[in-house]
């Protein structure tokens, strides 16, 4: 969730040049359950199939708007950030008239980030994440977040799951063009590795099962 520009307008345009904020960013991922029953993988596969994405847009208009967005995909789960300004997105998208218990908060900090870094590169390295592949803006900006992401694991003791920092840097421009360059997308992508412990309900045979990954996550 990035924060409001003061002179947004009511459509989520802003009247100046509104670069510097963070990107509030929305992907709707397509969840693979067949993996749960992969001895050697035993965890969902996740797939970027939609991303929405918006920059200093005022928090009144940006609840409709992604409620809107939110709504015909009939989420089975919302993985949302609550840290800072996120708080009262989360508490409204999280309230029985939106989508109620199906909103999993979280919440920052140098050691949940670190931990979610690691437990994203888990899910990579076991080939359980895609990115929709139709080359448009929003895919162009992922990748090249992406590509200038870095990391670094500070010296002193504790595994890496505690000590991961990474993320785009501040300040970063395109050398190209010139425009800063966020991580918000990469981020935001980030946060599927939260539903690997999530506990899910599979339809079959017109009955259900409700399953629960037990494998411990890989860390690096």
């Amino acid at each position: 969730v990035g924060g409001e520009d003061e002179a947004a307008r009511e459509d989520g345009l802003s009247e100046h040049d509104g670069s510097h904020h963070d990107y509030t960013v929305c992907h709707v991922v397509a969840v693979d359950l067949d993996g749960l029953h992969d001895p050697l993988c035993g965890r969902p596969r996740y797939r970027v199939v939609q991303t929405r994405a918006w920059q200093g847009t005022r928090a009144t208009g940006l609840l409709s708007q992604i409620r809107a967005f939110l709504e015909p995909w009939q989420p089975r789960a919302i993985v949302a950030d609550a840290t800072g300004v996120g708080q009262g997105l989360v508490s409204f998208l999280a309230s029985p008239a939106a989508f109620g218990g199906r909103v999993v908060p979280f919440v920052f900090s140098p050691l949940s980030k670190a931990r979610l870094g690691s437990a994203f590169l888990a899910v990579v390295e076991t080939g359980r994440f895609g990115y929709y592949v139709d080359d448009d803006a929003d895919a162009r900006l992922f990748w090249r977040e992406c590509e200038w992401c870095q990391y670094s694991v500070p010296e002193g003791e504790g595994a890496i799951d505690r000590r991961l920092r990474w993320g785009v840097p501040n300040g970063t421009r395109d050398p190209e063009t010139g425009e800063l360059i966020h991580d918000d997308r990469l981020v935001a992508a980030a946060l599927v590795a939260e539903l690997d412990d999530h506990e899910w309900t599979v339809y079959r045979g017109g009955g259900s099962v409700t399953t629960r990954a037990t494998q411990r996550r890989e860390t690096f």
